[in-house]
């Protein structure tokens, strides 16, 4: 690594401070850190020396992480320099006026080592120490550029938000009624069955479900009435919230098409899986499991489609450009989506965190079991079966719900049917 690579840390908390150093001094060879307490000192090293990123806390009494980004930006000298935003883990609001102000990244506090090594490694173009071993064994470059997240992408979801408009991206008039009813208490087969009724195209589906191998019984169904009391009414209703949400996973570019159809298998994957693990448990409240494993990654279905409008206008990015943009921003950008969705505040915080591994360890079992089902049905293909006995984070959480092997083999085999059923 180029020993002028140095990172500005600007950090109140001495301990978090100390502990940030320790962590990049050991797994970046050469790396220079310098530490500030206060954004004023921040600002008066930077006038000084020409650091290669700034991790900033963005809550900090007098001068905020805020105000030191703003005028980072706005100078010619510094405006350059990549800023990394530390924030609190309910803070999501910050996490949306950091990124419009120009944060390059940001990450969660309490932060966990892995994730705090890779944003750093992405912003300064290099590789860990770690990395670097591994890819000179493989007789490979010691560091690979990672591409820049695409600022007008960013910009313009960040302005919709913040005046109130998700562009096009609303859940369907069948699914916000579903769901209506169901939260008012007032879901029956009847009142199902009117809502559904208004789209003939649902209708079919439905049926045509209730029809499939993993549903039929002797006869075939031929109404809607009889496919609902055949599949279950609260069976029905999470049918109905997919088929109807999976017009929302869909785009006329072909590239974006096959990004989108591959998150729409995932989130409703994820969905009966954690509504199946729900079940398990005897977990109350488990009708919400199927709709909040749904929508847990709501916000990259969001990102892609402003990808696609900017792209009319511009070069499509490239998948890389498009996987970075997903993996940094969905979060922050679905628990927004969400909150102006009106939806349960278990929802946004699941949207929030749910790649967060600390989180998941601390939170309640139902936001755990969603949590849980989004990195098992990683494995639901039967040739990454073999891979979930050896993966430790799997076998972790998986102890904390009580879910033996059989449990996972079981799970993952309804799962895969479930899908091939309803896609």
């Amino acid at each position: 690594m180029n020993r002028q690579k140095s990172v500005l840390v600007v950090e109140d908390d001495h301990h978090v401070a100390l502990a940030i150093e320790a962590i990049l001094a050991k797994n970046f060879d050469g790396l220079e850190v310098v530490k500030a307490e206060s954004c004023r000192m921040a600002w008066d090293l930077l006038q000084t020396t020409p650091f290669s990123l700034v991790i900033s806390d963005w809550n900090m009494p007098s001068r905020t992480g805020a105000d030191l980004l703003q005028d980072i930006r706005a100078s010619y000298r510094t405006q350059h320099i990549p800023f990394l935003m530390a924030t609190a883990r309910s803070d999501k609001l910050s996490v949306i006026t950091a990124i419009k102000a120009g944060a390059s990244d940001f990450i969660c506090k309490p932060f966990e080592k892995q994730s705090l090594l890779e944003k750093v490694a992405h912003l300064l173009g290099v590789a860990t120490v770690a990395d670097e071993a591994s890819e000179e064994k493989c007789g490979q470059a010691a560091a690979t550029e990672q591409p820049e997240k695409r600022p007008e992408v960013v910009e313009e979801i960040a302005r919709r938000l913040n005046k109130g408009d998700a562009g096009s991206l609303m859940l369907p008039n069948v699914a916000l009624k579903i769901q209506e009813m169901i939260r008012a208490n007032e879901a029956s087969v009847d009142g199902v069955c009117d809502a559904v009724r208004l789209d003939p195209a649902l209708t079919t589906r439905l049926v045509g479900i209730a029809n499939s191998p993993y549903y039929l019984r002797s006869q075939s169904c031929k109404t809607l009435h009889d496919a609902i009391m055949r599949i279950g009414f609260k069976e029905a209703s999470h049918c109905i919230m997919a088929l109807t949400t999976r017009e929302l996973f869909s785009a006329h570019t072909p590239q974006l098409n096959e990004v989108l159809q591959k998150q729409w298998e995932h989130a409703l994957a994820t969905g009966f899986c954690a509504e199946l693990i729900a079940k398990k448990k005897a977990l109350s409240g488990s009708e919400d499991y199927f709709t909040m494993g749904l929508l847990h990654d709501i916000g990259k279905i969001l990102l892609l489609n402003i990808v696609e409008e900017l792209a009319k206008s511009r070069e499509l990015p490239t998948p890389e450009e498009i996987d970075h943009i997903l993996d940094s921003l969905h979060a922050a950008f679905g628990a927004e989506l969400l909150k102006r969705w009106n939806f349960p505040e278990n929802f946004i915080n699941l949207a929030l965190h749910h790649h967060e591994m600390e989180y998941l360890r601390r939170c309640a079992k139902g936001v755990l079991v969603v949590g849980f089902s989004n990195l098992l049905v990683k494995f639901k293909d039967e040739k990454e079966s073999v891979r979930l006995l050896k993966d430790p984070l799997l076998l972790e959480f998986s102890g904390m719900l009580n879910l033996g092997e059989e449990d996972l083999a079981e799970i993952l085999d309804e799962v895969r049917n479930y899908v091939r059923s309803v896609s």
